[in-house]
């Protein structure tokens, strides 16, 4: 039965205690083409909604989208504007660029994660071209994993546009940056993304040579605090508080206070009070606020875009 409200009140009046284990496989599929079908229903008026604005009478219809766009969805939803963003161009997106994808996705032939793999995958791509991927592997999208579409796409996209694979990367670049994020536990988690290749691989296989030098030198702690210790201890301020009773700046005691040396047995990285003297490298010294600001978005790379 196709999606929609058919299938959605036949589904509601099973009694799923009842059904075989044959059958509740069925019924698993059957409410995950109905999920897609409402996921496409929900973008196209997403689509719809960040195209108005506010006007005397009513609301005034745009004949694009605008920056604004957004931020009626982040209201009526409540979302942070980085999501509210994403879900609008996703939606915006399937509606006017690749709407062979809403459609499957409206069917149930694919789900919202396979729908976001065709976005993201061909962001940048000539319309033509576009289409032209997604029209080839739509009928059997619903059969890949997203890593087997990512890999059937980028397969198409380097046979069609050799260069396709330069550019996308070089974009991705253009957005490179760090976040910071605190758990409910109180932990933080700092992530890098769009990060150049060579120049990540370079650092973790450093960090992970000082880390394995230092656990051989006799420091008793597992090789993961050693290696976040090596990796944050340099950045941290020489007058900065250290100890279990330390407090950090998310108001919480500051957790492996017992590797915090690991990294001054390497010789070349700072210790926790101060930068060492041997330190060569940028990471001996501790920028200030307004440097870090200021450098977050110009961290050099090996291979600058064109």
């Amino acid at each position: 039965m196709a999606p929609g409200p058919g299938l959605a009140a036949v589904l509601d009046g099973l009694d799923i205690a009842r059904l075989s284990g044959y059958d509740a496989v069925l019924v698993l599929q059957a409410y995950a083409r109905l999920e897609a079908h409402v996921q496409a229903r929900k973008a196209a008026v997403m689509a719809e909604v960040g195209l108005y604005e506010p006007s005397p009478c009513d609301m005034k219809k745009m004949p694009r989208p605008d920056k604004y766009s957004a931020d009626e969805i982040r209201a009526a939803l409540v979302l942070t504007r980085r999501a509210a963003e994403r879900e609008y161009v996703f939606a915006y997106d399937l509606s006017t660029r690749l709407p062979a994808v809403h459609r499957a996705l409206a069917v149930g032939v694919i789900d919202k994660a396979r729908a976001l793999v065709f976005h993201d995958w061909l962001e940048g791509v000539p319309d033509p071209l576009a289409r032209a991927v997604a029209g080839h592997l739509l009928p059997k999208a619903g059969t890949c994993t997203t890593s087997q579409l990512k890999d059937k796409i980028k397969t198409l996209l380097v046979a069609a546009d050799p260069q396709w694979a330069r550019r996308k990367y070089e974009r991705a670049l253009q957005r490179r940056r760090i976040e910071g994020m605190r758990h409910a536990d109180g932990t933080a988690t700092i992530t890098g993304h769009q990060l150049p290749v060579d120049q990540a691989a370079a650092a973790i296989a450093r960090v992970d040579a000082i880390a394995r030098q230092t656990k051989r030198a006799g420091l008793h702690a597992p090789i993961d605090h050693i290696i976040l210790a090596a990796c944050t201890r340099p950045w941290v301020p020489a007058e900065f508080p250290s100890g279990p009773s330390a407090v950090s700046s998310f108001g919480r005691p500051r957790a492996g206070a017992d590797t915090a040396n690991c990294a001054s047995s390497h010789g070349q990285e700072p210790t926790p009070t101060a930068p060492s003297s041997k330190a060569t490298s940028p990471t001996a010294s501790t920028p200030s606020a307004s440097t870090s600001q200021r450098n977050r978005n110009s961290w050099p790379s090996t291979t600058q875009p064109r």
